[in-house]
């Protein structure tokens, strides 16, 4: 959890990362989508190539002009970013009272994102799980921090 919210947590990348995965890939276009200053999205497009989200591709060579494709590591966040658009749908609205949703393309049905293991087809939540540290296999404990 904590590696990816380093490498992705500042909500211009998140909304970045969603922007890619609906097919957005040059830095105009997330621009105009986003209605974020050119800098930021500078930084942020940046931010994502270094962890290996993106990467560059270029499209033109003079002037030179590249667009931002998703890497595997980029396309493994769409459950996260499905879930969200899901938890979003549910309890949040934007600015202009507006949510989202994600559908079927074919039949204009609504997905609904779930957490499924893959290997068995249940469905994931938080009373059917543990959080094992990767090394050891061990449970990982609740830490409480005490007030001084």
């Amino acid at each position: 959890c904590g590696v990816c919210l380093e490498a992705v947590g500042v909500w211009w990348s998140l909304m970045s990362i969603r922007d890619a995965l609906l097919g957005v890939l040059r830095c105009e276009d997330f621009q105009e989508r986003l209605g974020i200053a050119r800098n930021i999205l500078s930084q942020r497009l940046k931010k994502l190539v270094s962890e290996g989200v993106l990467r560059r591709r270029e499209y033109q060579q003079r002037p030179r002009r590249v667009e931002y494709v998703l890497t595997a590591k980029g396309r493994d966040l769409f459950p996260i970013i499905a879930t969200m658009i899901e938890w979003g749908g549910k309890w949040g609205r934007d600015d202009l009272g507006k949510t989202q949703k994600l559908a079927f393309p074919d039949t204009g049905t609504v997905a609904n994102a779930q957490v499924v293991d893959e290997e068995t087809g249940r469905v994931i939540d938080l009373s059917s799980v543990l959080l094992l540290e990767t090394q050891t296999g061990k449970p990982v404990q609740p830490t409480t921090r005490r007030r001084q």
